[in-house]
């Protein structure tokens, strides 16, 4: 899953480099751990570690890596540097790109109220440093259209869906402990097992193959505008969907099956215009059934249905409630909910705490609902151009980050987990680039209407 070595005869020496960095970090955007602890801010046992420690994760050193290296071209090239201005100054006099900058503002602004000032600090440089990413990425994509960096993202998915589907037939990890693998959860059932992966919890990694589709669907689609639909060379890209699709639900994360589905409904609703009817409900139903069927092996049996699918979720929310009461209108600070939390929960050992899992509710109680306002704002700027349906890159991409937002209803790892902060803003820098698309550019066009030869 790379692209062509013509494409690759396109970029010089310096694209090469920033492509590989691009690469790397999205392929290793799914893994957790291990990470780097650079400064101990409070100490409380029944926490999770990364809430209580400012670190880096594996993707932030390549993150780091290309900002220096992006910076140190733009004082070489002076090409390079009028094309990136140019995709800065697109951006942030778009008010799609002012909000986030105004958001990053209010984050620092967070450390005038904050009980310590260490996790809304760097908060605040991650995601400032993450924006700085997010351009660059715009501005690759400009320069190179969207295909090109989203092979990465799609071959990093191959490899974990991979390692997924053997997780779940091995019922257990596979050894992989260097690499990130986790042990299983004491908590977790016997008789099945929720594969995560080379992540840290079976949930992120469904978010990251989440991801991944949206990011297939694009490349199929640049595919079609060339090819026919039932073309023989397009049926490995379809069995790789298969294959994600598989991995996803080898997962069992219930947000990222749910939030896939709904940001695909605007995809399937014009699919459906330009397709044979009676070809693609047939195809559609026989996926269905073999994903129900997966499904059940997945489950070791019907019996299990309950246990994972039917059961109640636990969103943590009593805890972050309390603290959103205590500061509802400016928040604690940046990074600072779990050490609130610390201070007036009582001392029950047995009892882990854990933050409020979704995302919008993490950011009000940490940021209030001022800066939750900001985002939500930020967010439905991007997503009211789902109504843009003419422009596939545009459509596809607008659905992906619909699925992301749903997501963060039922989990928080796309805010709260630094690596898929990581992935957050890439998906935003690809989104960006998308919709400031260069016209001089030589590879397929991306803002041509859907093709009715499909």
């Amino acid at each position: 899953m790379i692209p062509s070595s013509k494409t690759f005869q396109s970029l010089n020496r310096f694209d090469r480099i920033q492509y590989a960095l691009l690469a790397i970090i999205v392929i290793v955007s799914v893994v957790s751990r291990p990470r780097q602890q650079l400064i101990q801010v409070f100490d409380q046992l029944r926490m999770p570690i990364e809430f209580q420690i400012v670190s880096l994760s594996i993707p932030d050193y390549f993150v780091i890596i290309l900002v220096i290296t992006t910076s140190g071209w733009l004082v070489i090239s002076d090409k390079y540097r009028q094309h990136f201005v140019q995709t800065m100054e697109m951006i942030t006099t778009q008010i799609y790109g002012i909000i986030w900058v105004i958001f990053a503002g209010w984050l620092f602004a967070s450390l005038l109220w904050s009980r310590d000032a260490t996790l809304p600090r760097f908060t605040t440089i991650h995601v400032i440093i993450m924006l700085y990413m997010a351009l660059i990425v715009a501005d690759f994509v400009r320069r190179h259209r969207a295909n090109i960096v989203l092979y990465p993202l799609v071959a990093g998915a191959i490899f974990q869906a991979v390692l997924a589907l053997l997780q779940v037939i091995n019922n257990d990890p596979l050894g992989l402990y260097q690499f990130g693998e986790i042990d299983r959860f004491p908590y977790d059932p016997r008789n099945f097992y929720r594969a995560p992966g080379l992540s840290s919890h079976s949930n992120y990694l469904g978010g990251y193959l989440m991801v991944a589709l949206f990011a297939l669907a694009i490349l199929i689609a640049f595919r079609l505008q060339t090819t026919h639909l039932k073309d023989r060379k397009n049926f490995p890209f379809y069995l790789i969907g298969f294959l994600i699709v598989l991995a996803m639900i080898g997962t069992l994360s219930r947000s990222a099956m749910l939030s896939t589905t709904i940001g695909a409904v605007p995809l399937v609703l014009v699919a459906a215009r330009y397709v044979n009817k009676k070809i693609f409900f047939g195809a559609f139903s026989l996926f269905i059934i073999a994903i129900l069927v997966w499904g059940l092996f997945v489950l070791a049996g019907p019996e299990n249905i309950r246990t994972r699918i039917l059961s109640s979720r636990e969103f943590f929310f009593d805890d972050s409630w309390a603290v959103i009461k205590d500061a509802p209108v400016f928040g604690v600070g940046a990074g600072n909910l779990m050490l609130e939390i610390s201070q007036f929960t009582p001392d029950e050992p047995n009892t882990d705490i854990l933050p409020v899992h979704n995302v919008y509710l993490f950011l009000w109680a940490e940021v209030g609902i001022i800066g939750l306002a900001i985002f939500v704002t930020a967010l439905l700027l991007m997503l009211r151009h789902l109504a843009n349906y003419q422009q596939i890159t545009t459509l596809v991409w607008t659905s992906c980050l619909l699925a992301i937002a749903v997501a963060m209803l039922f989990d928080n790892y796309f805010w709260a987990v630094q690596p898929f902060r990581v992935l957050l803003f890439w998906a935003i820098g690809v989104w960006w680039g998308v919709m400031n698309q260069s016209s001089n550019v030589n590879n397929v066009d991306t803002t041509e209407a859907i093709p009715t030869s499909a």
